[in-house]
């Protein structure tokens, strides 16, 4: 895991954030190394996930019944931004209430700087009506009410010491609505503790307010149900694909994000961001990675090829009456390349190994079709660019390579590997649709290793 979380930072963007799903057993060793990996003062949350009922027992000979599992929530740097809910502000399904003053002559006093108008329990009535804007809303007066805004303030100053039943205060120029007053009523009764407050529809209030996430979320009916999701089997671990959405929403609001889990299993990650993309036509992208094969039961399962990528294909075509969502997929397998060591690499691993390397620009760049490929240089399209990449340390080819990159229609990125600090920017500047760019360092490092120029 900690090597994993180290390249995982190293992934990150500065406003990217990552969630680890883990249960009980191994929780504390993991906050542990998170906040060595990431630092403590980038740990955002835990959030406490259901996942089984409480009477769903698995284990009938364990001490305790499992209930719940934990998410931990990390953030790059301070850079990332906490989302939030994003409530309606627009109801007046609580403003039922009028207040009618049944005297013309209240009794008045001066409490703090404000005018109080005092009614007894017989001079007034609260009315509970339809609601609209012209009514009031009864706020009750307790936990961080109590100091948090200014009404509650001046009621625990001035009105709550006065210890009064059922009196009606009116306070002038207070409250931000069109009243320009604010009633405050004590209890009527010993057993109610708390007063309350009546307040008009805020000025200037905004369509929608932002409140926090709670760190706890009840999924245990989709935990119950995940094995029917996606159409395949799976071994264990599978996670449902609204829990998903719902902890890809926390983490970003961009509709574009790049989302990597590089526990894939069954591909889960990769069905929630399409299924979010099909919520709100955004063009998010995710990466899964997954082991090749492990050991079930001492039978080889393929995770990938046997439940990871078949399920991505699933979705996108559609499967078992499921409307298909469209997109497209790209599956890659790693490992060794050529047969030899890079020290003793022959020209066959030379050429594989260039081949490859050029196929991970076309990751970095995003252009993942293969169009053109030879012995010299490799083309990778787009929907909008294009990347051109030259990888041979002979270069009698390259003229042929200029002109065949000046021809493409789209912007171009060029990239052509050199012993030299020579960009080649010279033999494509005057094309304002091309640009060349520099070999990544650890391509560049690994490719001059196999020439021996290191």
């Amino acid at each position: 895991m900690s090597k994993r979380l180290e390249l995982a930072k190293s992934l990150l963007k500065k406003n990217g954030a990552i969630f680890i799903s883990i249960n009980e057993d191994e929780f504390a060793q993991l906050k542990l190394l998170c906040d060595q990996i990431f630092n403590p003062e980038n740990y955002l949350a835990m959030f406490t996930i259901k996942v089984r009922h409480e009477e769903r027992i698995l284990k009938g000979d364990k001490d305790f019944h499992e209930v719940v599992e934990y998410l931990l929530m990390y953030r790059a740097s301070s850079e990332y931004k906490t989302v939030k809910k994003i409530y309606d502000n627009t109801s007046l399904d609580e403003y039922v209430y009028q207040i009618v003053e049944k005297t013309k002559r209240p009794k008045t006093i001066k409490l703090g700087n404000k005018t109080v108008e005092v009614f007894s329990p017989q001079e007034y009535e609260v009315v509970k009506v339809s609601s609209n804007a012209n009514n009031l809303k009864k706020i009750n007066i307790r936990g961080s009410i109590k100091e948090g805004n200014s009404s509650g303030r001046f009621y625990m100053a001035y009105l709550e010491p006065l210890k009064t039943k059922g009196v009606l205060y009116k306070v002038s120029d207070m409250g931000n609505d069109k009243f320009g007053y604010r009633y405050f009523l004590t209890p009527m009764k010993l057993s109610r503790v708390n007063g309350d407050y009546f307040q008009g529809v805020p000025l200037g209030i905004k369509d929608t307010k932002e409140v926090p996430y709670p760190n706890y979320f009840d999924f245990e009916k989709d935990f119950n149900s995940v094995g029917y999701e996606g159409g395949v089997n799976f071994g264990g671990g599978k996670k449902p694909v609204n829990f998903l959405k719902r902890i890809i929403g926390i983490g970003s609001m961009n509709k574009s994000a790049v989302v990597l889990d590089f526990f894939a299993g069954s591909g889960s990650t990769g069905e929630a961001v399409m299924k979010m993309n099909e919520d709100d036509k955004g063009t998010r992208q995710f990466i899964l990675i997954t082991n090749n094969y492990e050991l079930v039961k001492d039978k080889v399962y393929k995770p990938m090829e046997e439940a990871c990528y078949p399920r991505i294909k699933n979705v996108i075509k559609g499967f078992n009456g499921n409307k298909g969502v469209g997109n497209s997929a790209k599956y890659y397998r790693t490992g060794f390349v050529g047969k030899h060591s890079i020290a003793d690499a022959d020209d066959r691993d030379k050429l594989q190994l260039a081949h490859h390397a050029g196929e991970m620009l076309s990751v970095a760049e995003n252009t993942l079709e293969l169009v053109e490929e030879n012995e010299y240089w490799q083309i990778f399209e787009s929907k909008d660019l294009y990347t051109a990449v030259y990888f041979r340390e002979e270069y009698n080819e390259f003229d042929d390579f200029i002109g065949r990159v000046r021809k493409l229609k789209k912007p171009v990125s060029v990239y052509v590997f050199s012993w030299e600090d020579d960009p080649f920017v010279a033999d494509f500047e005057d094309n304002p649709n091309i640009t060349v760019k520099t070999i990544p360092q650890p391509i560049l490092e690994i490719y001059k290793q196999i020439y021996n120029l290191l």
